[in-house]
Protein backbone atom coordinates (compact mmCIF):
# COMPACT_ATOMS: atom_id res chain seq x y z
CA UNK A 1 0.00 0.00 0.00
CA UNK A 2 3.09 2.11 1.09
CA UNK A 3 4.27 1.82 -2.55
CA UNK A 4 1.04 2.75 -5.09
CA UNK A 5 -0.61 5.18 -2.56
CA UNK A 6 1.60 6.73 0.05
CA UNK A 7 -2.02 9.28 0.76
CA UNK A 8 -3.54 5.70 1.44
CA UNK A 9 -1.13 4.56 3.76
CA UNK A 10 -0.83 7.57 6.00
CA UNK A 11 -4.22 7.35 6.26
CA UNK A 12 -4.29 3.56 7.92
CA UNK A 13 -1.52 4.52 10.21
CA UNK A 14 -3.46 7.43 11.46
CA UNK A 15 -6.29 5.33 12.02
CA UNK A 16 -4.40 2.51 13.40
CA UNK A 17 -2.76 4.48 16.11
CA UNK A 18 -5.96 6.57 17.05
CA UNK A 19 -7.58 2.95 17.57
CA UNK A 20 -5.00 2.09 19.30
CA UNK A 21 -5.21 5.01 21.39
CA UNK A 22 -9.02 4.54 22.05
CA UNK A 23 -8.24 1.23 23.01
CA UNK A 24 -6.14 1.98 25.79
CA UNK A 25 -8.38 4.65 26.85
CA UNK A 26 -11.23 2.10 26.89
CA UNK A 27 -9.20 -0.57 28.91
CA UNK A 28 -8.44 2.68 31.43
CA UNK A 29 -11.75 3.61 32.18
CA UNK A 30 -12.81 -0.27 32.43
CA UNK A 31 -9.84 -0.67 34.53
CA UNK A 32 -11.65 2.18 37.08
CA UNK A 33 -14.70 0.59 36.55
CA UNK A 34 -13.66 -2.44 38.26
CA UNK A 35 -11.66 -0.98 40.78
CA UNK A 36 -14.78 0.79 41.96
CA UNK A 37 -17.23 -1.76 41.75
CA UNK A 38 -14.59 -3.90 43.73
CA UNK A 39 -14.15 -1.54 46.21
CA UNK A 40 -17.99 -0.63 47.01
CA UNK A 41 -18.55 -4.43 47.42
CA UNK A 42 -15.50 -4.28 50.67
CA UNK A 43 -12.48 -5.23 48.62
CA UNK A 44 -9.23 -3.25 48.96
CA UNK A 45 -8.28 -3.49 45.12
CA UNK A 46 -5.78 -1.70 43.45
CA UNK A 47 -4.79 -1.32 39.37
CA UNK A 48 -1.80 -2.53 37.70
CA UNK A 49 -0.70 -4.58 40.65
CA UNK A 50 3.06 -6.84 39.84
CA UNK A 51 2.32 -10.84 41.13
CA UNK A 52 5.15 -12.29 42.30
CA UNK A 53 5.99 -13.65 38.94
CA UNK A 54 6.54 -11.11 37.19
CA UNK A 55 3.22 -10.48 35.23
CA UNK A 56 0.91 -7.37 35.84
CA UNK A 57 -2.43 -7.90 37.14
CA UNK A 58 -5.22 -5.16 35.58
CA UNK A 59 -7.01 -5.55 38.78
CA UNK A 60 -5.81 -7.25 42.06
CA UNK A 61 -8.26 -6.97 44.86
CA UNK A 62 -8.87 -8.80 47.99
CA UNK A 63 -10.63 -8.77 51.65
CA UNK A 64 -11.21 -10.86 54.54
CA UNK A 65 -11.09 -14.09 52.45
CA UNK A 66 -10.72 -13.76 48.99
CA UNK A 67 -8.48 -12.64 46.32
CA UNK A 68 -9.41 -11.62 42.64
CA UNK A 69 -7.76 -10.66 39.58
CA UNK A 70 -9.52 -9.04 37.02
CA UNK A 71 -8.18 -8.93 33.11
CA UNK A 72 -9.58 -6.09 30.76
CA UNK A 73 -9.58 -7.15 27.15
CA UNK A 74 -10.77 -4.42 24.70
CA UNK A 75 -9.80 -6.03 21.40
CA UNK A 76 -10.64 -9.58 19.71
CA UNK A 77 -6.72 -9.35 19.14
CA UNK A 78 -5.66 -8.90 22.50
CA UNK A 79 -8.25 -11.71 23.56
CA UNK A 80 -7.53 -14.05 21.42
CA UNK A 81 -3.67 -14.48 21.09
CA UNK A 82 -2.56 -13.14 24.71
CA UNK A 83 -2.03 -16.30 27.12
CA UNK A 84 -0.26 -14.28 30.17
CA UNK A 85 -3.23 -14.28 31.79
CA UNK A 86 -2.96 -17.88 32.72
CA UNK A 87 -0.14 -17.19 34.48
CA UNK A 88 -2.16 -15.30 36.60
CA UNK A 89 -4.47 -17.89 37.85
CA UNK A 90 -1.66 -18.89 41.01
CA UNK A 91 -2.72 -16.16 42.57
CA UNK A 92 -6.44 -15.62 42.95
CA UNK A 93 -9.14 -17.27 44.42
CA UNK A 94 -11.18 -16.06 41.33
CA UNK A 95 -10.36 -14.55 38.03
CA UNK A 96 -12.48 -12.94 35.75
CA UNK A 97 -12.25 -11.49 32.42
CA UNK A 98 -13.54 -7.71 31.66
CA UNK A 99 -15.15 -7.42 27.97
CA UNK A 100 -16.52 -5.24 25.78
CA UNK A 101 -20.16 -6.03 24.87
CA UNK A 102 -18.40 -6.72 20.61
CA UNK A 103 -16.29 -9.42 22.16
CA UNK A 104 -18.67 -11.41 24.70
CA UNK A 105 -19.22 -14.69 22.70
CA UNK A 106 -15.64 -15.32 22.43
CA UNK A 107 -14.53 -14.90 25.58
CA UNK A 108 -17.78 -17.04 27.11
CA UNK A 109 -15.80 -19.49 25.15
CA UNK A 110 -12.84 -18.82 26.67
CA UNK A 111 -14.51 -18.34 30.25
CA UNK A 112 -16.36 -21.41 30.37
CA UNK A 113 -13.13 -23.90 28.56
CA UNK A 114 -10.86 -22.37 31.42
CA UNK A 115 -13.59 -22.05 34.81
CA UNK A 116 -12.77 -18.73 34.83
CA UNK A 117 -15.43 -15.74 35.51
CA UNK A 118 -16.68 -13.38 33.05
CA UNK A 119 -18.09 -9.63 32.71
CA UNK A 120 -19.13 -7.44 30.42
CA UNK A 121 -19.17 -3.68 30.23
CA UNK A 122 -22.52 -2.36 30.01
CA UNK A 123 -23.47 1.30 29.89
CA UNK A 124 -20.93 2.05 32.15
CA UNK A 125 -21.79 -0.47 34.97
CA UNK A 126 -20.35 -4.11 34.64
CA UNK A 127 -22.92 -7.27 34.29
CA UNK A 128 -21.85 -10.71 35.95
CA UNK A 129 -22.32 -13.08 32.46
CA UNK A 130 -20.19 -16.13 34.38
CA UNK A 131 -19.24 -17.06 37.51
CA UNK A 132 -15.96 -18.31 38.55
CA UNK A 133 -16.31 -21.56 39.56
CA UNK A 134 -12.47 -23.06 39.77
CA UNK A 135 -12.53 -22.34 43.86
CA UNK A 136 -9.03 -22.26 43.86
CA UNK A 137 -6.56 -22.60 46.72
CA UNK A 138 -3.60 -20.10 46.24
CA UNK A 139 -0.19 -20.51 48.48
CA UNK A 140 0.96 -17.29 50.13
CA UNK A 141 -2.65 -15.07 50.33
CA UNK A 142 -0.88 -13.23 53.07
CA UNK A 143 2.33 -12.41 50.87
CA UNK A 144 0.18 -11.19 48.43
CA UNK A 145 -2.25 -8.71 50.56
CA UNK A 146 0.96 -7.55 52.34
CA UNK A 147 2.49 -6.12 48.54
CA UNK A 148 -0.75 -5.16 47.70
CA UNK A 149 -0.77 -3.29 50.80
CA UNK A 150 2.74 -1.98 50.60
CA UNK A 151 2.01 -0.88 46.79
CA UNK A 152 -0.83 1.10 48.02
CA UNK A 153 1.54 2.77 50.59
CA UNK A 154 4.12 3.82 48.24
CA UNK A 155 1.26 5.20 46.23
CA UNK A 156 0.02 7.61 49.18
CA UNK A 157 3.55 7.99 50.33
CA UNK A 158 5.19 9.06 47.04
CA UNK A 159 2.52 9.50 44.54
CA UNK A 160 3.53 6.18 42.24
Amino acid sequence: IKTNNIEKYMEMTTLSEFLSIMNIKIHNEYQEHALKRLYKHGYIALGDFTLPNGKKADVFAYNESEIVIFDVKVSKEDLLSDQNWKKQLPYCHSFYFLVTPELRNAAEKIAIKNKCGLYVEEEKSMKLIITDTANKEIEHADKLRLAANRKLSQKHIYGY
